[in-house]
């Protein structure tokens, strides 16, 4: 796989995840009431999803215009931010329709998903193929850097995420 199709297939992914969480906010009584609150349901919806894409695409495109010193772990932090959206925008829909009953549970389980599943799309899909595609990053190459690197955007993420939860 180049450079061009780990590129593409996120700029598809973002595409469908798009798609599919545009179809979810047509109905935000059923995808987006995540807990009883005086927030209405499709103001729910509008900050679980814009805030979130828009956080990636600028990383994204961080990764795509600045020099290819910087470009893989931009690159990367953006794969792991798409693939915790994939992950939590795919639990929600699944409890929107019944496939996982909506109980303390089964959140703990989705909260568990999305730590462990990230990490590993990201270490062994993602990793590998952008040190085929950039052999010369001495950041790729190390493995503590790019650990502590998924670390800080781990919780810059989990800060948005309780940030736009807590209005």
């Amino acid at each position: 796989m180049t450079k061009s199709d780990v590129d593409e297939g996120f700029e598809w992914l973002v595409i469908i995840i798009g798609i599919v969480v545009g179809i979810m906010s047509q109905f935000p009584d059923i995808f987006w009431l995540v807990y009883p609150s005086d927030v209405p349901s499709s103001m729910q919806a509008a900050r679980a999803v814009v805030v979130p894409l828009l956080l990636t695409l600028m990383i994204w495109l961080i990764g795509k215009f600045t020099s290819t010193q910087y470009q893989p772990i931009a690159k990367i932090i953006a794969w792991l931010y798409m693939s915790e959206l994939v992950f939590s925008y795919s639990f929600t829909y699944f409890w929107g329709i019944g496939w996982i009953p909506r109980n303390s549970t089964m959140t703990g389980v989705g909260m568990v998903c999305l730590l462990v599943l990230g990490p590993v799309v990201i270490f062994k899909i993602i990793v590998p193929r952008y040190r085929e595609s950039y052999p010369d990053s001495i950041f790729l190459r190390s493995r503590i850097k790019l650990l502590l690197a998924l670390i800080i955007a781990y919780l810059i993420y989990f800060l948005m995420v309780v940030a736009i939860s807590s209005q």
